[in-house]
């Protein structure tokens, strides 16, 4: 089932006999995956001794729904804020499909998340593994890690985190039908957020400030938290285009384009695109953490030349996982602040060095 199919089911666009059948399925299913996510938190909330204590400091980037929601912006920006204060940070995640993609790519051992992130953080330690204790071991002890930051990492209670950071898409706030999967894009009741120390609004110029405020006044109530948190705003500033070395490209943008991404919310890449003053003649939209084979790329190369574009625009995420003979351009994004970044960086402060310690 693809992504676009899963929404026109949950938000009722698709009134067909099969599109009726699987909501039934779905109802059905969602009591048990509901019973297993409340299991599963009540063991950490009771027995603390299941979870790994790490040797130095943790922090958690991660959100409560399924697709993107900008996490990867947002790592970006703490692993460069330890660097600034002197510390060697270390970026653990689960590297979701890293095998299969290693399959159409021998020789890589990221996935297209890790491979973007090497890419833009340079010497910066990557450790993908879904044991994401194992990889806090081996990132302190032979790799002298100072921090850790651990990536999508605020359902894995596992591991100890010190800062437990969690996005808020602004245009998503509580998940597709604001129910839990599979009838809607939670991955865990909304009542998550109480264990949050910040909430991150990602796209938030997609809000307007009341909307905004409105927002975090309606968490604050319905979720108080269990400890003091921050609330900061921040955007996805489309940085330039670059190519598949990482260099800058300068791109008309009045030009002729064909825009395609294989990510978890297609809509936002192709929505920067448009912000950024660029129109896309055509798009493509392929699965999340698409492998893309020789076929993909050589459809990809006649679709280009059929259509006589300028250049072909995807994500980062995809564009290292594709050959530079298809001379395809990526759209860099970075994270920016609306508000509360100076909140942030005291709060990094004290997360590294207690009061008391």
């Amino acid at each position: 089932m693809t992504p676009e199919r899963f929404r026109q089911i949950l938000t009722h666009a698709d009134r067909s006999l099969s599109g009726c059948a699987w909501r039934v399925a779905l109802e059905t299913i969602r009591p048990f995956y509901a019973l297993g996510v409340w299991w599963r938190n009540r063991q950490f909330d009771r027995r603390p001794g299941k979870i790994f204590h790490a040797s130095v400091p943790v922090l958690s980037v991660g959100n409560l729904t399924l697709g993107g929601t900008g996490k990867s912006p947002a790592v970006r920006w703490f692993v460069r804020e330890f660097q600034r204060l002197g510390l060697k940070p270390a970026v653990l995640s689960r590297g979701y499909k890293a095998k299969k993609q290693a399959q159409a790519d021998p020789g890589e051992t990221l996935n297209d998340e890790g491979r973007e992130m090497a890419r833009l953080l340079p010497g910066v330690l990557l450790l993908q593994n879904p044991n994401r204790c194992a990889s806090a071991e081996k990132a302190v002890q032979d790799f002298g890690a100072q921090v850790l930051v651990l990536d999508d990492g605020f359902q894995h209670r596992k591991l100890f985190r010190d800062l437990d950071v969690v996005l808020i898409d602004a245009e998503d706030s509580f998940g597709l039908t604001g129910r839990l999967f599979p009838c809607g894009t939670l991955r865990e009741p909304a009542a998550g957020f109480r264990r949050a120390d910040v909430l991150m609004l990602t796209h938030a110029d997609r809000l307007s400030p009341r909307e905004r405020h409105t927002l975090r006044e309606e968490i604050d109530q319905r979720f108080p938290a269990e400890k003091t948190r921050l609330w900061v705003e921040t955007v996805h500033k489309p940085a330039g285009f670059v190519d598949a070395a990482g260099n800058p490209v300068e791109l008309a943008k009045d030009g002729r384009f064909g825009a395609f991404c294989g990510i978890g919310k297609p809509e936002g890449f192709f929505r920067s695109l448009e912000e950024f003053g660029v129109t896309q003649a055509e798009t493509k939209i392929f699965p999340d953490h698409h492998a893309f084979s020789a076929s993909d790329v050589s459809a990809l190369a006649e679709w280009r030349e059929k259509n006589a574009f300028d250049a072909l625009l995807c994500t980062e995420k995809d564009l290292v996982k594709l050959p530079e003979s298809l001379k395809a351009c990526a759209l860099r994004i970075e994270l920016a602040f609306l508000s509360g970044e100076e909140e942030l960086k005291k709060r990094l402060t004290n997360f590294l060095d207690p009061p008391g310690v």
